[in-house]
Parts: C-alpha cells; sequence; structure tokens
C-alpha cells in the first residue's frame, strides 16, 4: 500500500502546491516504552505537530476485504481484489489556513491511479471525521491538549482503495 499512499502524496504536493505541508506518507501506530504514536512504516519517524510546517498529512491502512474477483479473472486464473480502507489524517494550522481547507484538500484526491504492477486503481471516499478530540485519541498524536485544541485543527477522512496486483507482480 506505500507505493499507492506515496503516489497520492505526490500527487497532491502537485495539485496543493503549498510548501507548508509535510507528507509524512504511509504509517501504523507502534508502541514504544509506555507511549503509543503514529510512526512511518519505512523510518519509524514519529507523526507529530510540527511547528517548522503549517500542516502535516499521514495515512493509515484501518482495515483490507480481499476477494477473488471473477469480472476480472481470466480462465482459470483468479485475480484477488483488496477493498483497503484507508484513513488519511490532516493536521493543520488555524492561523494559517481557514476551515474549507480541509475540504478542499479531500476534494484534490485522484479518483484512478494507474501504476506499473497494477489493474487501474480506484479511490471511492468514504467518511469523514469532524471530531478533531477523538482523532486525536483514535490516532494516538502524543502532544499537550493545548497544542492541538488551541492552534491546531484535526482532520481525518476515510477513502477505499480498490487495489488489484498483477499475477506477474506477486
Amino acid at each position: 500500500m506505500k507505493v499507492v499512499t506515496d503516489y497520492i502524496d505526490t500527487y497532491l504536493n502537485i495539485q496543493i502546491a503549498d510548501p507548508g505541508i509535510h507528507y509524512y506518507g504511509l504509517a501504523e501506530l507502534i508502541t514504544r516504552g509506555e507511549e503509543r504514536s503514529p510512526a512511518t512504516v519505512n523510518n519509524r519517524d514519529i507523526v507529530s505537530f510540527n511547528n517548522a510546517y503549517s500542516a502535516f498529512c499521514y495515512h493509515r491502512v484501518i482495515s483490507n476485504n480481499h476477494a477473488y474477483n471473477e469480472d476480472i479473472s481470466f480462465g482459470i486464473t483468479r485475480k484477488i481484489q483488496n477493498s483497503v480502507v484507508v484513513r488519511t489524517v490532516l493536521g493543520y494550522k488555524i492561523s494559517e489556513y481557514d476551515e474549507m481547507f480541509r475540504y478542499e484538500f479531500a476534494s484534490h484526491f485522484p479518483q484512478v491511479i494507474q501504476l506499473n504492477g497494477y489493474e487501474p486503481i480506484f479511490l471511492e471516499p468514504s467518511n469523514a471525521i469532524e471530531d478533531h478530540e477523538q482523532i486525536a485519541v483514535d490516532e494516538s498524536l502524543q502532544t499537550p491538549y493545548e497544542k492541538h485544541r488551541v492552534t491546531w485543527n484535526l482532520y481525518a477522512f476515510e477513502n477505499t482503495i480498490e487495489v488489484v496486483v498483477n499475477e506477474d507482480c506477486v
């Protein structure tokens, strides 16, 4: 899924063209000692509110439902279609972006992605999560309450990504 989320980040960076946004990429929740927090899958960099940036974004896989898809299978070769729910978390400084920024950001997501080794990848928007308090809890974002509540806003939305890997890439 990292190759897909990397593509999405590159696409968003071109579409939005705002150097103040830091794209962490694909992350997962990890536990270090007593603390649980999101970290990037490759380098285990902790995702955090960073005043060096005006905004940050990361993606996290929530679930994956995979099943054979007879519509795209051929002969005795069956193809597996993965329906992956990916949550994108967007944090941004209230002083630098208005309330519409989160909706504008979400509207820039690609709907179809073409990558080598994959059938066309489709993104279907689903849940938008507006409760920034609950996002901070669900995502285990370790930060003082005052920092994210007063100066930053959090928004999360989920996309279902339909992925079929070509058998010669497995």
